[in-house]
């Protein structure tokens, strides 16, 4: 299920980039009015007080960053530098520039 969501969101995100890109290089008006008036029809997106968009989370992600909340109030935390130490000990290819 994860994979799906992942995979959607990249195609998304994917879509989006490629829209930028046309948008950037296009000189036609009327295409960039009508794609304006479609974003002006939508709902706007309510931006909490935050500054971050409101995001609604599954039982697995809510239990995960609690039992992450939990860890940090017990103390159980690494710097930066251990944990990029492990990574590099672990998956070196990942690190390879760094």
């Amino acid at each position: 299920m994860l994979s799906v969501k992942l995979t959607l969101h990249m195609n998304i995100q994917t879509t989006k980039l490629e829209l930028i890109e046309l948008l950037l290089h296009t000189e036609n008006v009327n295409n960039l009015a009508k794609i304006k008036e479609i974003f002006s029809s939508e709902p706007k997106v309510k931006i909490s007080k935050s500054n971050s968009v409101p995001i609604s989370l599954s039982q697995a992600e809510k239990k995960a960053l609690d039992k992450g909340l939990q860890s940090i109030a017990e103390g159980k935390t690494y710097s930066h530098s251990v944990v990029k130490e492990k990574l590099r000990k672990r998956h070196p290819q990942l690190l390879a520039g760094a």
